[in-house]
């Protein structure tokens, strides 16, 4: 007659509970990490419907439903493909894989993928759009405030451009001055 082996036979609660590692301790608040550790985003999946404000220094995967305001200053704002967002979202870089509506601000740049349907209006220094993506939205790239700045070659050279056409415009207006009028007799 066949027998199952030790190995094959269910495990009661107490001894199964023995058998499973227990989760690594999360860092104190006060630790520093090494700046070449990969910290997982924190993920809302797809089933999940949020309303309200979401704000922190890591990055952020959502992948539900979401309606409010996103501040993350320092860190990467993602739409999974599965998710349906309306917000306000500030953050450094901003991937769109999925359905947004709002008002977008990135300190970098925005990526909007091949699957993304966006509406609304952008904020960036930087912007990637994907073959395929949907896009109803205005886009401002602003640029870094300057003061004038005379030892700035481009602006000297602006400078010069503009003197160069204004002594051309008044010599061109000298010589239709001076020059002879012809005779309509010829």
């Amino acid at each position: 007659m066949w027998r199952k082996s030790e190995d094959s036979r269910p495990k009661s609660a107490s001894s199964a509970s023995e058998s499973v590692t227990p989760p690594e301790p999360l860092p104190s608040p006060g630790a520093v990490e090494s700046p070449d550790s990969r910290v997982a985003p924190s993920t809302v999946k797809p089933g999940i419907v949020i309303k309200g404000e979401i704000s922190g220094q890591g990055d952020f995967l959502l992948d539900g439903a979401f309606e409010g305001r996103v501040c993350l200053a320092e860190g990467t704002f993602r739409v999974g493909s599965h998710a349906h967002v309306n917000a306000e979202v500030e953050a450094r870089e901003i991937i769109i894989r999925g359905e947004f509506s709002g008002t977008l601000k990135a300190h970098e740049r925005i990526q909007i993928l091949s699957t993304a349907k966006v509406t609304g209006d952008m904020d960036t220094r930087g912007i990637v759009i994907e073959d395929g993506a949907i896009l109803h939205s205005r886009v401002a790239t602003p640029r870094p405030d300057r003061s004038p700045d005379p030892s700035d070659k481009g602006e000297a050279r602006r400078d010069l451009v503009s003197e160069i056409r204004a002594r051309r415009k008044s010599a061109a207006a000298a010589s239709t001055q001076t020059a002879p009028q012809e005779s309509p007799d010829h």
